[in-house]
């Protein structure tokens, strides 16, 4: 993240209760080398049961996003859903705000990999890194975030409470590749 990014994100935590606090502080536990070094090769790297619950829960949200489906969206989002990015002004995207950008895009693709969860008491804190292509202005582009999403149980099922995304490539027009005469 950006060091506005950081700054956000502590302001957030400034009005967030403790529990929550911690939950938003685990992804930064989570950079540590050692959990963040990749399989050896040859090794055979297993999920998790809650890495495949919120593989799961992750996969339809961008489902309901890429089928535009409000419904969907609905029983996955918290009320009180906000976003938060580095951008400019520096405060969080409210639901309706949120669900309108996202629902006025053309998401054709998406991929999530390197997924962390962490769990602390009803809350769950889901890090990934998300690779989405889209269409933009009638081209194909692509971009690359990292995600951290606050996932709390209401009512006995998982519902998005808060994410904070930073993207860590702008969005780029996807063109074929050419030869460069140099091969």
């Amino acid at each position: 993240m950006h060091q506005a990014g950081y700054a956000a994100l502590l302001r957030a935590l400034s009005v967030r209760s403790a529990a929550i606090s911690l939950a938003l502080l685990a992804p930064c536990l989570l950079r540590s080398p050692v959990l963040a070094q990749a399989a050896p090769a040859g090794r055979i790297v297993t999920t998790t049961r809650l890495v495949a619950e919120f593989s799961d829960l992750e996969s339809r949200l961008n489902l309901a996003i890429q089928r535009k489906d409000k419904a969907a969206l609905n029983k996955l989002l918290s009320p009180d859903f906000e976003e938060w990015t580095p951008a400019p002004p520096g405060a969080p995207i409210p639901l309706e705000r949120w669900m309108d950008k996202v629902l006025s895009g053309n998401v054709r693709s998406f991929e999530i990999r390197q997924m962390a969860v962490e769990t602390i008491g009803e809350a769950a804190v889901v890090s990934f890194v998300e690779a989405r292509r889209a269409l933009c202005d009638g081209r194909e582009c692509a971009s690359t975030s990292f995600v951290v999403d606050l996932w709390q149980r209401e009512g006995g099922t998982r519902r998005l409470r808060a994410r904070y995304a930073s993207e860590s490539s702008p969005p780029s027009s996807v063109t074929p590749a050419t030869p460069s005469g140099r091969e």
